[in-house]
This record gives structure tokens, C-alpha cells and sequence, in this order.
């Protein structure tokens, strides 16, 4: 069965694949066919080498041609250092530089600090765009006057994106710096700082630690990225969020897109309050989800509107154009999640985790292969009923495979007063 966003993507691809076959339109061709920097800077380049040597044959012979033949290799040369050192760093005035929450965790005396962002171009007039728009107001009855059609206009604009590859980022953070690999075709960077814990003291405000990019043409503008800072001692809860703490209605299909691209998100009554309890009490938390990574602003503006702690998020990928997009639909859901939550729970070896999902996706067989793997690690895994669990059996067969872990099944956050 596919999960929620999966089936998302999965119209959006094919709504894109269909119209490829029916338009041949200058701008699907120019997107699909998109042409690295560092490729048209060895073209350019090339090409005005080409010319000057032309010339001069035409002018010179023997070794007098050698005159004009070596400045014009220097020139190849200082062409293409300028494009691939100059041009990947400077993020353009019609490129965006987002980065998105992540953690840091302390080992010994140093502080570790993830960093994860993406570079993109709004595409505000895109031909793709307006046909998924047309498409979805006819499968969802949306008139353009309506509050629900803007909503949609918003959301589906991240999906069709022209990612930035190549770009080198930097970033600054407690007077250390850090320079990554150059962004991949899906824009996509990684790194990770290392810092002594007086320099983090330096970059903290509350619970996160801040950085701010050092590459040109972000100077002039609030570019910032952060990573919760979490202990290496406590409680951590590890939770998704599709009708886990945001009502999706996974099981029906036309309701999932309403509420995924026409609806205000909603939360799931009494988890703001649960959540904000238990952060008041000092647990940690990461959002992982296997929503795309094109509705992260959504989310996390989601999340602080309805005042759950701040913590990790984390994502997947997802791409129109690419074979991304295949693997989102066809890959295998739990293993992708189980990657995830394992790699959180091995950065923090202190710590121990409270697994909260739905029954609507794999969550329960996702939590229970963790607990396996993490028996003395997981405190309590906690399943809300998105409507398909009619009897108990689902559950009770899972608990039998993690004996000592506390399961809870609930409907709302209030059955979970007294539960932790």
C-alpha cells in the first residue's frame, strides 16, 4: 500500500508525464534538457579560443603564431577557474538559499553541528505549474475565487523548482567555517561543523544553534540556518506527523490532496499541548516524515503556528525530473524511515526515545524493527489510530516481538496524560 505522500507525488508524476506527452513546449524541453554552468563556461570559453586561433592563422604562420596561440589557452584557462570557483559560490538574485532544521550533538568536549540546506529558482510562471493547478481545481472542484485555489497556487509552486547544482556553500557559525561539496542536481548540500563548546556558546540562542552563509550575494540578505542543540543525556521523542500531530486522513485519497494542498493544516487535538509538556520537562525531538522535502516550509510553519517544540526535521526526497521521483514512489517506505530513526539514535548513545507514529502508514512495523534492533533504548512506542485499526490483533502481534516496550494506541493527545 502506498503511504500518504507517496501518493501524493505519485499523482504529481503522473500529471507531469502525461503532459509531456501531450505539449512540446519550449520550456519543458529547456527544463529537462538543463545545461551545468561549469559545461557553458568550457563551451564559452572554448569558443572564444577558437576564434582568436582562427584569426591568426589566417594572419601568421611557423612560430610567430604562438604569440596569440598561449594568451588564448590562458584565457580558456582563467575562463573557466572564474565560472567554477566564482559563479558556484555567488547565489544569484533569482536563487534562493534555504536551510533546513537539523541537530547538533556533542561528543567528549566538541559539539557536532549538521547542516542541511537546499539552493533553487522559484519558478513563479511555470507552464508545468499551471497545468497541475488546472488539474487538481478540476479533481477537486475548485472555483479561483476561493480561499483553497491561493492555498493551492502556494503549495504546488516548491514541486517545480529548478534546482541549482553545482553551488558551493559555505557557512560561518562561532567564528569556524565550514565549506561543502558542491549541491547535487536535486540542490541538495550537506556538512557537518565542529565546534568547541566556548564557540558554541557564541552561536546559541535558546536551544538551537545559528550559522549564516558566507557565499556572495547573500550578504544583503537574512539568510540563516540552525540546529537544535540536544544533550547527551535525557529523553528524545522521534515523531511523524501525517495524522500522527497533523490530521492528513491518509485513507482517502482525495481528502489526503485537500488536506495536503487546498486545506490550513490541522493539528490532531491535545499534541501541541503533550508535546510542549514533555519539552517542558527537557525531551528533545525530531520530526521524521515521509513527506517530501518541497512541503518543509509548510511544515515547520505547522509546527510553530501550533506551538510544538522546536526539533529536527526530517524529510525525503522527492523530484519531478528526475529518477528521484521513481524511488519515492517505488522504494521501500519502512526501510527509508528505519534508515533515519537509527541514524538519530546512534548520535545519541546517552539518550533513550519515545517512537510516536500512526496506524494509517508502517509506523507500527517501522517502530517495532527499531525497538528490536534498540531494545534497551526505546522507552514507549506510541500508535494513533488513523481508522483502520478495527481490531487489536495488528498491534498485539507487533507487541509480541518487542517484549518490556510499552505500547500505546490513542486517538487524540489527551489519552496520553498519563501514559509517560
Amino acid at each position: 500500500m502506498l503511504i500518504d505522500d507517496t501518493s501524493i507525488c505519485y499523482f504529481l508524476y503522473k500529471k507531469l508525464k502525461s503532459m509531456v506527452q501531450k505539449w512540446s513546449s519550449h520550456e519543458i524541453q529547456h527544463k529537462t534538457c538543463h545545461l551545468s554552468r561549469v559545461s557553458f563556461a568550457v563551451w564559452n570559453s572554448a569558443a572564444v579560443y577558437n576564434v582568436c586561433c582562427r584569426r591568426q592563422v589566417l594572419l601568421m604562420d611557423g612560430r610567430d603564431m604562438y604569440i596569440l596561440v598561449i594568451p588564448a589557452v590562458l584565457l580558456v584557462v582563467f575562463f573557466v577557474l572564474f565560472n567554477t570557483l566564482y559563479i558556484s559560490a555567488k547565489i544569484k538574485e533569482d536563487e534562493n538559499l534555504v536551510f533546513y532544521r537539523d541537530y547538533a550533538c556533542t561528543r567528549g568536549t566538541k559539539i557536532h553541528v549538521n547542516v542541511h540546506g537546499q539552493v533553487y529558482e522559484p519558478e513563479t510562471g511555470s507552464f508545468v505549474r499551471a497545468k497541475i493547478i488546472e488539474e487538481l481545481q478540476d479533481m477537486l472542484d475548485l472555483s479561483p475565487e476561493t480561499p483553497a485555489y491561493h492555498i493551492l497556487e502556494k503549495r504546488i509552486q516548491p514541486f517545480l523548482r529548478d534546482h541549482e547544482r553545482g553551488k558551493k556553500i559555505s557557512v560561518t557559525c562561532g567564528g569556524s567555517t565550514l565549506h561543502m561539496k558542491p549541491t547535487g542536481a536535486d540542490g541538495h548540500f550537506y556538512g557537518k561543523l565542529t565546534l568547541s563548546r566556548n564557540r558554541v556558546e557564541k552561536a546559541l540562542k535558546g536551544n538551537s544553534i545559528y550559522y549564516h552563509p558566507l557565499n556572495p550575494g547573500t550578504e544583503d540578505r537574512d539568510m540563516h540556518g540552525r540546529s537544535v542543540l540536544v544533550g547527551e543525556k535525557g529523553i528524545s521523542v522521534i515523531s511523524d506527523i501525517d495524522d500522527t500531530i497533523k490530521i492528513s486522513n491518509v485513507l482517502d485519497t482525495k481528502e489526503l490532496l485537500k488536506n495536503t494542498f487546498t486545506s490550513e493544516f490541522r493539528v490532531v487535538p491535545g499534541m501541541a499541548g503533550l508535546y510542549a509538556g514533555w519539552a517542558g520537562r527537557g525531551a528533545a525531538f525530531h520530526y521524521v516524515s515521509g513527506s517530501p522535502w518541497q512541503l518543509y516550509r509548510f511544515i515547520t510553519d505547522f509546527l510553530d503556528e501550533n506551538g510544538f517544540p522546536s526539533g529536527s526535521v526530517h524529510l525525503k526526497k522527492f523530484r519531478l525530473t528526475d529518477r528521484s521521483s521513481i524511488r519515492f514512489l517505488v522504494g521501500d517506505q519502512l526501510e527509508y524511515k528505519k534508515k533515519r530513526i537509527q541514524n538519530i539514535i546512534k548520535d545519541f548513545p546517552g539518550r533513550q526515545f519515545i517512537l510516536s507514529g500512526d496506524s494509517g502508514e508502517q509506523d507500527p512495523e517501522v517502530y517495532a524493527a527499531i525497538a528490536m534492533e534498540f531494545p534497551q533504548r526505546i522507552k514507549a512506542i506510541l500508535i494513533r489510530n488513523a481508522g483502520n485499526l478495527q481490531s487489536s490483533k495488528r498491534i498485539d502481534d507487533l507487541k509480541k516481538t518487542t517484549p518490556g516496550i510499552s505500547w500505546h494506541v490513542f486517538s487524540s493527545g489527551n489519552d496520553l496524560a498519563d501514559t509517560i
